[in-house]
């Protein structure tokens, strides 16, 4: 996984493009997509100290975006952060937080496998 750092961050983030197999691609345009549940579980595996973004660092990927290669800007990216709103619809599992980074609002969704976004690491710069 390659990291790059851009001045105006406070964090390094990937250049790759995660998918659910674990697998990095970098294919323009193909971007995989996967759950709240399937998210974290490929965070959990790396070992390199990454992770997925907090809502601030959401905001400041957004702010920056044109900087950022390989970002779906139309798309939705995962929080690291949850909601402790009871999501309903998705049988109470509760929500997390995703980002729209062309519009940079916050959306609420379901942690199961029906709502799917894409995920895009950052790590601390040492």
């Amino acid at each position: 996984m390659e990291f790059i750092d851009i001045k105006e961050l406070p964090f390094l983030i990937s250049v790759d493009l995660l998918y659910p197999d674990n697998s990095s691609k970098r294919v323009p345009g193909d971007y995989g997509v996967m759950n709240y549940d399937q998210a974290n579980k490929l965070v959990s595996k790396m070992k390199d100290g990454s992770r997925l973004p907090n809502n601030e660092e959401l905001k400041l990927i957004h702010k920056y975006r044109e900087k950022i290669p390989n970002l779906s800007i139309g798309d939705s990216y995962w929080s690291s952060e949850n909601s402790t709103e009871p999501d309903f619809i998705y049988g109470k599992k509760g929500t997390a937080y995703s980002m729209t980074l062309s519009s940079g609002i916050f959306l609420k969704g379901g942690r199961g496998a029906r709502n799917k976004c894409l995920v895009k690491l950052v790590k601390d710069k040492s």
